[in-house]
């Protein structure tokens, strides 16, 4: 019998499942633990070609284990690593799930009905999308990214007529770049079932179709295929593809969510190429204060505060919520400590980024550092101070370098940088310097200085 589901569609699929039962999409330690199943290899050899460093005990017996629960009760059959790729491969009325609407081809967009605020990157995003052929949405997990571009689509896909064709596609499970065209040209209808067709050809076929017809695209979560953490193969092919999607003419528009800042997409950009970039930063305080009342939570300076120490970023502010709500049935008052709580949620988020060298440098782990240090008992450091400071440890760097580390933080939504009666001054949200104290507390700056 012929296979009629690739991994990449079972992997969506999934994903789907996901998000209609915990309202998010498969996670990175689940995605490697599919990639096992599928293609029969020990959990700890797809760890290894994944680049992750999670532990073999996490994902067999955490991530995996919900993972077979959970499709074993969508499905009301027993699914497990052995039988997964034999249950998927050859059942071809699961296809169905990939589709929800007539409208959005391919995966399922995240619920974007409560989305608050943003009101000037929505506008942005569409008048991009009409002079552009690439837009990339970035900001720090949990900052809106995928609900900002669901939001749009689905109006667009609504009542739009700049786009015939919309597509949504999440790729944090790193699809090779042939089997990813091989989706779309399938969504949209132009065969991809050639299995002699190289990467070249298939590149071939989409950009004829993006010139015949206006087609939206978006590609939910990109750095895993183009940031500096992916396979280099992965990164190279992908390279080479969003170079041609953005240099050659077509009218079609793509939409790539990052969790972090892809210096690659900034360079075409610099290059004056057909690509527009809008990174999503922390909530206002006023939009935060909106958040919080829709759950029908009296606003006062407690929570005000809590706005801060989560950086405005929304995802962690409604855990915060939630927590509150279910310990003392609505009564924030009584929990005095919302920072401790934004701090546990975010551990996950803020480790990912200190353990990834490619995403937090040793020099900006210096600079919040120092900046955590000067902050305590202040509601900002003064940049002339922290400057002082940095280069007294670090002479052999420069101010512009210190600046640029500034730029890169800010990017990651780890600070502020306001202008006050001192002159410019950088603010850290009460979370990450708990953080940034607690991880580097035992750490001598000249340890620090060590390694950089």
């Amino acid at each position: 019998m012929a296979s009629l589901l690739s991994f990449s569609q079972s992997i969506k699929i999934v994903d789907n499942i996901s998000v209609q039962i915990k309202n998010r999409g498969l996670t990175d330690a689940e995605a490697v633990a599919l990639r096992a199943a599928w293609e029969n290899i020990k959990y700890t050899k797809a760890i290894a070609e994944s680049g992750y460093s999670y532990s073999e005990s996490y994902v067999r017996s955490d991530a995996a284990r919900n993972l077979w629960r959970m499709l074993s009760d969508y499905y009301g059959a027993k699914i497990s690593k052995l039988n997964f790729r034999d249950y998927f491969e050859y059942n071809p009325d699961l296809l169905v799930t990939t589709t929800v609407s007539s409208d959005i081809l391919g995966g399922i967009p995240p619920s974007a009905e409560e989305l608050i605020g943003r009101t000037n990157e929505i506008k942005q995003l569409k008048q991009f999308s009409k002079t552009n052929q690439c837009v990339c949405i970035s900001g720090i997990s949990g900052i809106g990214k995928s609900s900002l571009a669901a939001k749009v689509i689905s109006q667009l896909a609504k009542k739009s007529s700049l786009f015939d064709y919309f597509v949504w596609l999440p790729v944090h499970y790193q699809p090779v770049l042939r089997n990813l065209l091989k989706d779309l040209l399938l969504y949209l209808g132009k065969g991809g079932s050639d299995n002699s067709l190289s990467s070249q050809d298939l590149s071939n076929l989409l950009l004829q179709f993006l010139q015949q017809n206006r087609c939206l695209i978006v590609l939910d979560e990109v750095d895993s295929m183009i940031g500096l953490e992916s396979p280099p193969d992965i990164r190279e092919e992908y390279q080479v593809f969003f170079r041609r999607m953005v240099e050659e003419q077509h009218q079609s528009c793509f939409w790539l969510t990052a969790k972090n800042f892809v210096e690659e997409l900034s360079m075409y950009q610099r290059m004056k190429l057909s690509i527009q970039i809008i990174h999503l930063g922390s909530l206002s305080q006023e939009d935060g204060q909106q958040l919080i009342e829709s759950q029908g939570i009296v606003f006062d300076a407690d929570w005000g505060q809590m706005i801060h120490s989560c950086m405005g970023n929304p995802l962690l502010m409604q855990a915060v919520i939630r927590k509150v709500i279910q310990a003392q049935d609505g009564k924030a008052s009584l929990v005095s400590d919302k920072t401790s709580l934004a701090l546990d949620e975010f551990e996950y988020v803020l480790k990912r980024l200190f353990d990834n060298a490619t995403d937090v440098k040793n020099l900006e782990i210096l600079v919040l550092f120092k900046a955590a240090i000067l902050q305590e008992g202040y509601e900002s450091v003064p940049l002339k101070t922290l400057n002082h400071e940095i280069l007294k440890i670090k002479p052999d760097i420069s101010n512009i370098d210190v600046f640029n580390c500034l730029e890169r933080l800010q990017k990651h939504n780890l600070i502020d940088l306001i202008t006050n009666n001192e002159g410019a001054a950088i603010v850290m949200g009460n979370t990450i310097k708990k953080y940034i104290l607690r991880k580097y507390a035992n750490k001598l700056e000249k340890e620090l200085d060590s390694f950089l």
